[in-house]
């Protein structure tokens, strides 16, 4: 597995699991601004190896998602601010540049520790 993006959850935004039930999960690393830590999954500052392209795969925990598309400023928002939506609907676009779209499927239980990676194959 070539791994292009590993973190861990560090702190758990108040409204960050209301969103996954609408199947979407906005992450950001720790330099996250106050006004958005409330909606967000925050992890460790770390480096993106490589873009992250459709036909790659994250992986949250055990739970394991093909990736279908990805955002025009994706990348680009990863590698800065360790920023992305993630939208757990399988759709091969987005109106959104931020997006990042995997399979259909829930999110798993995310907790403090829980790593996050995005990689090349599984």
């Amino acid at each position: 597995m070539e791994k292009l993006y590993e973190s861990k959850i560090i702190e758990i935004g108040t409204m960050a699991e209301e969103l996954l039930k609408e199947d979407m999960m906005v992450i950001f690393n720790d330099t996250a601004p106050p006004e958005l830590r409330d909606i967000c999954f925050v992890h460790e500052k770390t480096e993106l190896a490589d873009a992250i392209k459709a036909g790659d795969w994250l992986t949250i925990g055990e739970e394991q998602y093909k990736i279908h598309f990805v955002g025009d400023t994706a990348n680009d928002t990863i590698r800065d601010l360790g920023h992305a939506t993630l939208k757990f609907n399988g759709a091969s676009s987005s109106d959104l540049p931020g997006h990042i779209c995997v399979d259909v499927k829930p999110a798993p239980a995310i907790k403090p520790g829980t790593n996050i990676v995005f990689s090349r194959s599984i």
